[in-house]
């Protein structure tokens, strides 16, 4: 209700601000007031004709809507979604969209090549698919999946901590030890909160698989040291 206010005064005060428009529309978009979304998000479009945001976001209202039966709004989400990537193509959840409306359409060959596009643009995506191998126990392809981040960003921490967990859970303890030391070196300044953040990914680990507890141990030792 708050948000809502504060982008309808700031309307009021500016009436081609795109950017209260966009906020509505987000709003009403939550509330699942499609025609409202749809409204203020075009409004937005009408005063910042390159606003890519709010293309994309009007190609998320039609796909909800196809999701919720109205099925000839497909097309309508996939065409927004390319107006988006035409105005600007280096946002990677612009691709995210356009995969899942292809994979919609059962067009898979299309669906692949988005998603490789979005994986190109954000290094994160590779590490949250390599976590998601992980949880799913496909320890070979979360490897091959932080393999990919750390090709994309070998300043990026992340993919070597949780790289280095697969590699000991596989038995590779040296290598297992190496990543930690390469995730150490790499972000020399690294909060102590984000240490204690991948201790708790690793403690989960072992709530789920205790048999994990000697494979593991030498990540603990690393990293309390660390800390």
């Amino acid at each position: 209700k708050n948000a809502k206010q504060s982008y309808t005064k700031a309307i009021e005060l500016n009436p081609q601000y795109e950017e209260a428009f966009l906020g509505l529309g987000k709003v009403y978009l939550e509330e699942k007031d499609y025609e409202k979304s749809i409204e203020y998000f075009k409004k937005a479009t009408e005063f910042k004709n390159d606003f890519s945001e709010a293309y994309y976001f009007l190609g998320t209202v039609y796909h909800d809507l196809y999701l919720n039966g109205h099925i000839n709004n497909l097309e309508k989400a996939k065409k927004f979604v390319n107006i988006a990537i035409e105005k600007d193509p280096s946002v990677a959840k612009h691709y995210n969209l356009l995969a899942i409306i292809y994979k919609d359409q059962k067009r898979v060959k299309e669906a692949f090549q988005a998603e490789q596009k979005a994986f190109e643009l954000d290094n994160e995506l590779h590490n949250n698919l390599g976590f998601t191998y992980y949880l799913l126990g496909q320890i070979d392809n979360a490897i091959d999946k932080f393999n990919d981040a750390i090709k994309f960003d070998a300043d990026d921490q992340r993919p070597y901590f949780n790289l280095a967990m697969c590699y000991l859970i596989k038995g590779q303890q040296d290598d297992g030890i190496k990543c930690y030391q390469k995730a150490l070196k790499v972000d020399k300044k690294s909060k102590r909160s984000e240490i204690k953040e991948h201790m708790r990914d690793l403690e989960d680990a072992l709530a789920e698989h205790p048999e994990w507890k000697e494979k593991l141990r030498p990540a603990f030792e690393i990293l309390q040291k660390a800390v």
